[in-house]
């Protein structure tokens, strides 16, 4: 979303892996660090792009962003972890890194830039299977 004109195209390619650690005993108040990345493409088909002047090339593009991003994160559940459904709400805090880049033939030009990220969440965890604590003795809401 920092860069909407680049690329208008979706993308499936990326992940978010994260870690939490209980920092109470009643399982409500948790913290961790998440670290995402995501790559963005979309492709122009061949035509003719005017230089400057009298001057044009003609090539295919490609436009690319790759988003890496780092964050301390804490969060808070509203109901204890045996129930099945553990309503939260969360709070990331640290740094985004986008590089954006555009390819052309053998030729490219890049850009990168670095901000903060700040990234509210809330949720809610549903437990399923016989390993659920609350399966253990029916439904607990």
């Amino acid at each position: 979303m920092s860069n909407p004109d680049f690329i208008k195209q979706a993308s499936s390619l990326g992940t978010k892996l994260g870690f939490r650690k209980r920092l109470n005993s009643e399982d409500k108040l948790w913290v961790g660090a998440d670290f995402g990345w995501a790559v963005y493409k979309e492709y122009f088909p061949y035509q003719t792009y005017p230089v400057s002047g009298n001057q044009s090339v003609s090539t295919d593009l490609y436009d690319y962003s790759y988003n890496y991003s780092l964050s301390a994160n804490i969060d808070y559940f509203f109901l204890p972890m045996d129930k099945i459904f553990v309503p939260y709400a969360g709070l990331g805090v640290g740094g985004a890194y986008d590089k954006f880049a555009q390819y052309w033939n053998i030729y490219s030009y890049s850009g990168s830039s670095w901000g903060l990220m700040v990234r509210p969440e809330a949720g809610f965890l549903l437990g399923m299977g016989k390993t659920h604590p609350g399966a253990q003795s029916g439904l607990s809401l």
